[in-house]
């Protein structure tokens, strides 16, 4: 070792020097040269301000992936008996990650470091050291054991296409971290659904609150693509007026304003406009400006993610209480569905123009007299109106007698929906929606199902038509009931109490 490397290996304590020191670590560029990892700005600020819960919304192509692999196998290297784990959307990914971000770095390591670690396993998507049994372990969950460092890549991908892999790392890999431990997860996003939505929102509001973090609460950080300086292009082309205005309203922004506040080069807007051409619907979901952005549905497909996206911004989406003083109204439907009835119930009050809804639940394979005795009647509220939906006039072919009677026969003040068009419905909801307060723990279930309640796509031509899909969607699409019979019950009396509107926790 000569006396260059006799100096180096003195700054070895250093974390910070071997991940920004340019002589350690190395990776392949855009063109696959291999170059030394320098990071860029957006990467620097995350390191220098990172917590033990992380999350990452980003746009594309600021190789967080990069950073965030190098800190876990530095911390493979320079640790003592430390598990980390790497989760990826898919088996391709997760090779990808092992292979380009992990082992790559590690195998150009400067020769006189490689000669300090002994691996004892060396495999595909797995490497553990002998000398101070470490490992680092890329796959597409974590099932068992501790860890001491997790780094999940494109989480809401994970979400949206395999939810019951989400739900495994949800209730699995993430519980294997400890509080003091790290967890970091990174991901694009494309609409407003899933676990990384709701633990990016709750970050979010966290950090809109000043509130001070436990080792538990997940620190949010949003990365828009302005921060890439490559991200920007010289050109004699004339920004159209749909640029202008798009970047007048993002300069308007809040979190903008909050976090940036600067004006755009010529140059960058340019570069998005030219971009945008490429991308079309897509660009907002690649290239998003604002955390908004991030989420938004770019294609119009979506019914109801501008009211929902409103509601949890104005805090309508917050604890709200049962007030005793005021009735509560139940709103019903049920459908068939694959050899079993689904039941809905909504739980109601209102108060002045607020619309409260601070219950809800769900059931299949129940009679009406069992949800009637055990989901309504055990429940200590104060009931006025039981609303039930047009249909529920049918006879059941079981015992010849119709839903309505039975709820007639335990219930007081029964009353059947009108029937009116769909577009007639949808319409009433978005009307309403202003007026909502949703109790977000008990309403959760329903709150996630009405993010995706969407528009039927046709593939034979490649459109949306302005007609409901009906996968998985019954329970969001039986709202509307709530929407056409809140403007009869509003019109028959009207509460004022001295309670306070909402009570937020």
């Amino acid at each position: 070792m000569n006396k260059q490397q006799e100096e180096l290996k003195k700054l070895l304590w250093d974390k910070k020097w071997r991940i920004f020191s340019w002589k350690l670590y190395k990776i392949k560029n855009k063109d696959w040269n291999v170059i030394p990892f320098i990071p860029n700005t957006a990467q620097k600020h995350f390191y220098n301000n990172k917590h033990k819960k992380n999350i990452i919304l980003k746009a594309r192509q600021l190789w967080f992936s990069t950073l965030i692999d190098i800190d876990v196998l530095d911390d493979a290297l320079f640790s003592s008996y430390h598990t980390n784990w790497i989760i990826a959307q898919d088996k391709d990914k997760a090779k990808d990650l092992y292979d380009n971000k992990v082992k790559f770095a590690y195998d150009n390591l400067p020769v006189w470091l490689l000669e300090l670690f002994n691996t004892r396993i060396d495999r595909q998507w797995e490497i553990k050291f002998q000398n101070n049994n470490c490992s680092i372990s890329v796959w597409t969950s974590f099932r068992s054991g501790t860890l001491q460092y997790l780094h999940i890549s494109e989480y809401w991908k994970i979400c949206a296409k395999y939810p019951e892999k989400a739900r495994e790392i949800k209730t699995w890999s993430l519980n294997a971290i400890w509080p003091k431990q790290e967890v970091t997860i990174e991901s694009t996003a494309e609409w407003a659904s899933g676990d990384f939505y709701e633990k990016s929102i709750k970050a979010l509001e966290n950090e809109e609150q000043w509130k001070k973090l436990s080792d538990m609460d997940y620190k949010f950080f949003f990365y828009p693509w302005f921060l890439e300086p490559s991200y920007s292009v010289e050109s004699d082309q004339i920004l159209t007026k749909e640029t202008i205005e798009y970047f007048e309203k993002i300069k308007w922004d809040k979190w903008f304003i909050k976090n940036y506040g600067w004006s755009f080069s010529k140059w960058q807007m340019l570069w998005y406009q030219l971009k945008s051409e490429e991308q079309w619907d897509d660009m907002k979901r690649e290239y998003p400006s604002t955390p908004k952005e991030a989420f938004e549905l770019t294609v119009e497909w979506a019914y109801y993610e501008k009211e929902l996206w409103l509601a949890r911004r104005q805090w309508r989406m917050c604890k709200v209480a049962y007030e005793p003083s005021i009735p509560v109204h139940t709103i019903w439907d049920l459908w068939w569905a694959w050899w079993w009835d689904e039941t809905a119930i909504w739980f109601v009050q209102l108060y002045s123009k607020e619309i409260r809804i601070i219950n809800y639940f769900e059931w299949n394979w129940m009679s009406m007299q069992q949800i009637i005795n055990f989901e309504v009647l055990n429940k200590d509220y104060n009931y006025w109106r039981h609303i039930l939906p047009h249909d529920w006039r049918v006879t059941e072919y079981s015992t010849w007698i119709t839903r309505e009677s039975t709820a007639r026969e335990l219930l007081h003040n029964v009353e059947i929906c009108p029937n009116v068009s769909i577009a007639d419905w949808i319409n009433q909801v978005r009307q309403i929606f202003s007026r909502c307060y949703f109790d977000e723990e008990n309403c959760s279930q329903w709150i996630k199902r009405l993010w995706l309640y969407r528009k039927k796509y046709i593939k034979s031509i490649w459109k949306y038509i302005d007609e409901p899909d009906h996968t998985d969607s019954h329970w969001p699409d039986a709202f509307r009931y709530m929407a056409v019979s809140f403007h009869k019950l509003v019109k028959e009396k009207t509460y004022k109490v001295t309670v306070q509107p909402t009570t937020f926790e």
